[in-house]
């Protein structure tokens, strides 16, 4: 018999995230079958929360003033990216494993630029 499938989706925003959310991402992984960051600007979320997309009426303006402030959103937002980029690593040094890789390969920024016979290309 093949199970169901199943998911399990976890939106975080919390007080005092900077020291909860590596306790909470870390005990996630062991349930959740993958973890997805939705990066958006300060700006973004406090445009959402203006919009009634998080909060409604007065739970809003309150959060607006204390929580949702610029400084907290931005060491929040890179927090995560933080986290999340200590999860791909991870996932990468075990894709080197079980492939026995032994070093990183090249990798750096690259350009590449498409030249036809136009003129203006």
């Amino acid at each position: 018999m093949i199970a169901p499938p199943h998911g399990l989706s976890v939106v975080m925003i919390a007080k005092n995230s900077e020291q909860y959310l590596p306790v909470v991402l870390r005990s996630l992984q062991d349930v959740a079958d993958e973890i997805v960051l939705v990066d958006l600007s300060p700006e973004q979320l406090r445009e959402r929360l203006e919009a009634g997309k998080v909060y409604l009426g007065g739970k809003a303006t309150t959060a607006a003033s204390h929580f949702f402030r610029e400084e907290n959103l931005t060491a929040l937002r890179e927090l995560a990216l933080r986290v999340a980029a200590e999860h791909v690593g991870r996932d990468l040094h075990d894709v080197m494993v079980s492939k026995q890789i032994q070093r990183p390969w090249k990798t750096s920024d690259r350009l590449m630029v498409a030249v036809g016979p136009s003129p203006f290309s």
